[in-house]
């Protein structure tokens, strides 16, 4: 395909068709059409549509080392760099060994899942250089992870906060400064299990790629009937670990939910910044220590339900009592900044 016709079609101009289904083996596999996909589907849903060169001193094997869960999953090195590698930020290198290890303190990120996070990262990665996503990859890689954070100017992990900084103190003695960014708890609820159908629809590949927990969730989610208040609670119910407080716990530990107002004052007191969406920015230039920077939204896939199952007397009811310690942590975050 030419660029100009991809650019007639509203397709990026270097869009390449056999590329974007060799990238995206589950569409090839389900025989859609290639620019048919990304136009209804592959744009809304960020996937990969071109690979990137790779650095001339790009080693595969040290690649790998660095990023051991890349190894478990037998990927081809060279292709996940060149496609998901650089605009991760993920190190292919060691550092230098001439060079003066970085003393400034260290940017912790708990980053919780649905709230606008992935845009925060690639804000600290553009503003910072280079850091650690998904840190928790390397929760049995210490090695891997101090050398990684020897380079890094930031963290960041789908890790409780002090699990995350457990690690983090395990590696290095650097300072630490620690952030994190909350939504509101039934938006962050819907988009969680909106990702669950995304994620459905993409297919066993996908699935197979999955911890178990999530390909369960996955599953239950996409055989509710999403129009029934009865089986989304049901859904919510038997897989709480994953919707219900999950950002008190990912802020507190497992014990948030019998926490006192008090005790989770005390708790945020640890944070040097805790955001919500609508004040991301200044968030972010807190972090960054940049003013005025640019928050990419990522990841804003199209509803594959009615949110308006979530508002409905059963569904709110539902939620106002087993999905309490989120409603009260967003509540003491707003009053505490207004």
């Amino acid at each position: 395909m030419n660029a100009f016709s991809a650019a007639l079609n509203g397709l990026p101009a270097d869009f390449d068709p056999e590329l974007y289904l060799r990238l995206n083996p589950d569409v090839a596999a389900a025989g859609i059409g290639a620019a048919a996909h990304y136009l209804a589907h592959g744009r809304a849903e960020g996937r990969v549509w071109r690979s990137d060169p790779l650095p001339a001193d790009f080693d595969p094997g040290l690649y790998l080392d660095l990023n051991p869960e890349l190894a478990r999953a037998g990927v081809d090195p060279a292709l996940h760099y060149r496609t998901f590698g650089r605009r991760e930020g993920r190190f292919y290198r060691d550092a230098d060994p001439a060079a003066a290890p970085r003393r400034e303190a260290l940017v912790v990120f708990v980053h919780i899942g649905k709230t606008a996070g992935s845009s925060l990262n690639e804000v600290l990665y553009r503003a910072l250089g280079p850091g650690v996503r998904h840190v928790e990859t390397l929760v049995d890689h210490p090695s891997v992870a101090a050398r990684q954070l020897a380079q890094s100017g930031w963290v960041s992990g789908h890790l409780w906060t002090g699990a995350l900084c457990g690690l983090v103190r395990g590696v290095t003695d650097r300072p630490l400064r620690l952030f994190t960014l909350l939504r509101d708890p039934v938006e962050q609820i819907c988009s969680a299990y909106n990702w669950l159908l995304v994620q459905a629809a993409r297919g066993p590949a996908a699935e197979a790629a999955m911890p178990e927990d999530i390909r369960a969730a996955t599953r239950a989610v996409a055989a509710t009937d999403h129009g029934d208040p009865a089986a989304v609670i049901r859904t919510l119910a038997r897989h709480g670990g994953l919707f219900l407080n999950h950002q008190a716990r990912a802020v507190f530990g497992p014990g948030a939910g019998t926490m006192t107002d008090e005790e989770m004052r005390a708790g945020l007191a640890r944070f040097e910044g805790v955001g919500l969406p609508d004040r991301i920015g200044d968030l972010a230039a807190q972090m960054t220590g940049c003013p005025g920077i640019t928050v990419p939204r990522e990841n804003a896939s199209p509803y594959r339900f009615d949110k308006a199952v979530f508002r409905s007397p059963a569904v709110a009811g539902f939620l106002a009592r087993a999905h309490a310690a989120d409603a009260r942590l967003v509540a003491l975050v707003r009053a505490g900044r207004g």
